[in-house]
């Protein structure tokens, strides 16, 4: 692991952050991991290679090394809440239980409730993410103007993982 090559999994990571950062692995850094980071047996790393040489889908062993490294330091019912929490958010594309809610008055930019929510760090990174078509409603819909106005209650996805739920008032 290296915080340079961005794939460190800190011991204090929130059980969500950990997961993810799990998933988030190259498919080859899986029997690694699981040596260093789950207290893995010898024999089981050897059984994880195979499967990946196999076919198995490296989705899976994910999972199963997410929820094992998740439970070693958080326990056992935070990690399947974790595992649940992700299965919600990036396979079946439900908002996260903790999105931040934001009320504000009808035809406020997106943009600037991001910016004043930290939500990005500024314009340029606003502009990239729209330009990118990383800035999409929890249903789906792109959004390709950066000057998108609100006018209904909806969630948005920001990038891979940032949400924040609009409320009008």
């Amino acid at each position: 692991m290296s915080s340079s090559w961005g794939n460190i999994i800190s011991l204090l990571d929130t059980p969500n952050d950990m997961y993810g950062k799990v998933m988030s692995l190259r498919d080859d850094l899986i029997p690694t991991y699981a040596s260093l980071c789950a207290l893995v047996s010898s024999e089981e790393v050897e059984r994880i290679k195979k499967e990946l040489a196999t076919g198995t889908n490296p989705r899976d062993l994910k999972m199963s090394l997410a929820r094992k490294i998740v439970a070693l330091y958080h326990g056992e019912k935070k990690a399947l809440a974790s595992e649940k929490n992700f299965k919600d958010v990036f396979q079946n594309k439900k908002e996260p239980e903790d999105t931040l809610v934001v009320k504000v008055k009808p035809q406020t930019l997106l943009r600037d409730v991001c910016l004043s929510g930290n939500i990005i760090s500024s314009k340029s990174e606003w502009h990239r993410l729209v330009t990118q078509g990383a800035v999409i409603t929890i249903s789906g819909t792109k959004i390709h103007d950066p000057n998108f106005s609100l006018s209904r209650n909806e969630t948005f996805r920001i990038g891979k993982k940032r949400f924040l739920k609009i409320e009008l008032f």
